[in-house]
C-alpha cells in the first residue's frame, strides 16, 4: 500500500523514553495528589458515583457505559471484601482519575513522539498537557476527562503504529478502540476524522480508512446500544427528559456572542503557551509534508474548541477547553523545539516569557482551586448536617441539591427528594411542587444562603424569583441562620398584611 517507513529508534520506544516519561508520570501523580478535591464538587460526580453503586446509565453524552462499567464492576469487588462503603464510593472514581493522571500526560508524549520523532518535542507536549490548570483540578476528581483522555491519547499512538505496520485488522481494531474511548468520555469524537487522515498521509487508499471511521463511530455508540438493549425504554426515557430539560436551560440561556469571550478566557486559563503558540504552529506547519499528521491534529484540536462557541452550557464548564489539548499540545511542543531550532537563545527569551505567563496563570488557577476545595469541604460538612433530618423529607437548597440526590442514590437515604436548581426548576410552577410535598406529608426544608444559590458567569437567575415568592407564601420556621423548614402556606390576609 505504499506505507512510509521510518526507523524504529525514531518512534516511542518504552525503555528507550523512559528517562523522559518517568517525570511527567510523577509530576501528574504528584499534582493530582496535591490538588485532589476532599469530597465531591461536580454536580456530575455525583451523579457518576450513585450510577457506579448502582450499575445505572449516565444520561449525560452517550451513555459512559465503559466508564460506569468498569468503575461498577470494581465497587462491587471492593465492597463486597468490605474495604468500601457507599457513602465513600467517590473516592474509587477519584482515586481511579489520580491513578490515571500520569499514564495520560504519558500518552501525550507517546503520541507527540510518534508524530515528531523527537523526545523534546514530546517532552514539552506533556508538559503543556500535563500542567493545564484544568488538568491538574480535574485529576483530583470523580470524572470521567482523565481515564477518557488516558483511553483517546493511548488509542491514537496505537492508530500510527498499526498505519505504519500496513496490517489490516490491528489498524481496524484500533479504530475500534478510538470509538470504544467515546464511552468513557465523548472526547474522541472529535478525533474520529484523523483515523482517515492519518491514514491518507501513510498512504493507505481511502476505502479502508473510511471503513474503519465508520467501525471507530459504530463502537462510539455501542454504550448506547448497550444501555438501550439492557432497560429499554426506561433508559430511552431518562435520555430524552434529560434533552428536553436541557432544552429548557438552552431557553434561558441561549448561545451569545458572549460564548466568544468564554472561549478567549477559558482557552488562556487552560493553557497560556496553547493560546500564544497555536497560530505559530500551524503557520509554521502548514509547509511541512512530513509533519502532515500532526498538523491535522492539531486541527482537530482547534476545531473541538471552535465548536464550543455554539455550547449553550459553556459559561459555567470552563473544563470543556480541555477538548482541544489533545491535538493542540503536541503541535506546540514540536514549535517550542523548532523556534530553538532556528533562533537558539533569540527563541529562549521568547518561550521562557509565555511559561513565566503560564506560571502566573497556575498561580492564579491555584487561588481557584483552593476555593473549590474550600467549597468542597464545606459540601461534606453540609452533608454532615443534614443527614439526621427526617426520612421522607424534601429539599430546596441550590448547589447542595447534589448532595441530597447523592445519599438518595446511593440509598443512604432512599427516600430523601429534591428541587435542584438548573435544568430541572420549575418556575411557575414552584409553589405547586412544595405544595404536593407537604400534601405526601414530607418535611420541606429551604436553605436561603446566597453563597449556594449564584449563577455564577450566567447573566441572570432563574431561581431568585422562586426564592422570593417561597417566603412570601409560606410559613417558615428557622432551623439554622439560613435553613428553614416550610410548614404551610400562609393565609391571604397574612401574605397581604406581609406585602
Amino acid at each position: 500500500m505504499g506505507i512510509t517507513r521510518l526507523r524504529v529508534n525514531t518512534h516511542f520506544n518504552l525503555q528507550q523514553d523512559l528517562p523522559f516519561i518517568v517525570p511527567l508520570l510523577l509530576l501528574s501523580w504528584w499534582l493530582a495528589f496535591s490538588f485532589q478535591d476532599p469530597f465531591i464538587i461536580d454536580w456530575d460526580g455525583y451523579d457518576y458515583t450513585v450510577d457506579t453503586v448502582r450499575g445505572l446509565p449516565s444520561v449525560l453524552g452517550l451513555g459512559r457505559a465503559l466508564f460506569i462499567g468498569y468503575n461498577h464492576l470494581l465497587w462491587q469487588l471492593l465492597n463486597e471484601a468490605g474495604l468500601l462503603v457507599p457513602e465513600n464510593a467517590h473516592l474509587l472514581l477519584k482515586f481511579g482519575s489520580i491513578l490515571l493522571s500520569g499514564p495520560a500526560t504519558a500518552g501525550i508524549y507517546a503520541l507527540t513522539k510518534e508524530l515528531t520523532f523527537n523526545r523534546w518535542s514530546s517532552l514539552w507536549a506533556g508538559l503543556i498537557f500535563g500542567l493545564s490548570p484544568y488538568y491538574i483540578t480535574y485529576s483530583g476528581r470523580p470524572m470521567s476527562e482523565i481515564p477518557g483522555f488516558f483511553l483517546l491519547t493511548w488509542s491514537l499512538w496505537l492508530l500510527l503504529r498499526t498505519l505504519r505496520s500496513g496490517k489490516f485488522l490491528p489498524f481496524i481494531a484500533t479504530a475500534a478502540l478510538i470509538g470504544l474511548s467515546v464511552n468513557v468520555r465523548e472526547i474522541g469524537l472529535f478525533y474520529i476524522p484523523f483515523i482517515y487522515l492519518a491514514a491518507r498521509e501513510e498512504g493507505w487508499k481511502p476505502r479502508i480508512p473510511l471503513l474503519a471511521m465508520l467501525v471507530a463511530l459504530l463502537m462510539s455508540l455501542s454504550g448506547f446500544a448497550f444501555w438501550t438493549l439492557q432497560r429499554g425504554y426506561l433508559y430511552l426515557n431518562q435520555v430524552m427528559a434529560w434533552y428536553r430539560l436541557s432544552s429548557v436551560e438552552r431557553e434561558f440561556h441561549p448561545v451569545t456572542i458572549k460564548n466568544i469571550e468564554f472561549v478567549g478566557e477559558y482557552a488562556y486559563n487552560c493553557s497560556v503557551v496553547v493560546v500564544f503558540l497555536t497560530p505559530l504552529a500551524i503557520t509554521l506547519l502548514l509547509p511541512q509534508r512530513r509533519y502532515r499528521a500532526l498538523l491535522w491534529l492539531g486541527l482537530l484540536g482547534l476545531l473541538a474548541d471552535i465548536v464550543l462557541l455554539i455550547n449553550h452550557d459553556l459559561s459555567v464548564n470552563p473544563r470543556y477547553l480541555l477538548l482541544g489539548m489533545v491535538g493542540l499540545a503536541p503541535i506546540c511542543g514540536w514549535t517550542i523545539v523548532e523556534l530553538y531550532r532556528c533562533f537558539r537563545w533569540r527563541a529562549v527569551t521568547l518561550v521562557a516569557s509565555i511559561w513565566l505567563l503560564s506560571f502566573t496563570n497556575f498561580v492564579e488557577r491555584s487561588i481557584d482551586i483552593y476555593w473549590q476545595e474550600h467549597h468542597s469541604r464545606a459540601a461534606a460538612e453540609y452533608l454532615i448536617m443534614i443527614k439526621n433530618f427526617p426520612w421522607n423529607s424534601g429539599f430546596i437548597v441550590g448547589a447542595r441539591s447534589p448532595l441530597v440526590n447523592f445519599y438518595a442514590g446511593i440509598e443512604a437515604r432512599p427516600f430523601w427528594k429534591t428541587i435542584s436548581p438548573g435544568a430541572g426548576w420549575p418556575d411557575d410552577k414552584l409553589e405547586e411542587k412544595i405544595d404536593d410535598m407537604l400534601i405526601a406529608g414530607r418535611p420541606v426544608f429551604v436553605d436561603f444562603d446566597p453563597e449556594i444559590w449564584q449563577h455564577g458567569a450566567r447573566g441572570h437567575s432563574r431561581e431568585a424569583a422562586g426564592l422570593n415568592h417561597i417566603s412570601e407564601l409560606f410559613e417558615l420556621e428557622p432551623i439554622t441562620k439560613t435553613m428553614f423548614r416550610i410548614k404551610s402556606r400562609r393565609s391571604t390576609t397574612n401574605s397581604k398584611e406581609k406585602n
